[in-house]
């Protein structure tokens, strides 16, 4: 199993934009083989810091993800909506 996580920060002003593009990329990215959890958690302390975490059968599965038409269209318009944190991907031992 592969493991994700991944900070973002999002501008308060761009909150509602970011809501309804990361809400379409977990339903369409729920659906893809190998995806095992895909979800994005909100900060209680602070609402502009969001975390997904995200659980892949393999590391091919998580490559496809990246390559798929969804990730491609989504990941850059989400990224105009935030600054990014760290990202870790983590291998099962």
């Amino acid at each position: 199993m592969v493991k994700v996580v991944a900070e973002k920060y999002i501008d308060e002003n761009k909150l509602e934009a970011f809501m309804a593009l990361a809400g379409e990329m977990i339903e369409l990215t729920r659906k893809e083989d190998g995806c095992l959890e895909y979800n994005i958690f909100q900060d209680e302390n602070d609402p502009r810091h969001f975390s997904y975490i995200e659980s892949w059968e393999t590391r091919e599965h998580l490559e496809k993800h990246f390559e798929s038409e969804h990730f491609k269209r989504l990941v850059p318009k989400l990224g105009d909506l935030s600054e990014a944190g760290p990202v870790v991907i983590y291998k099962e031992v």
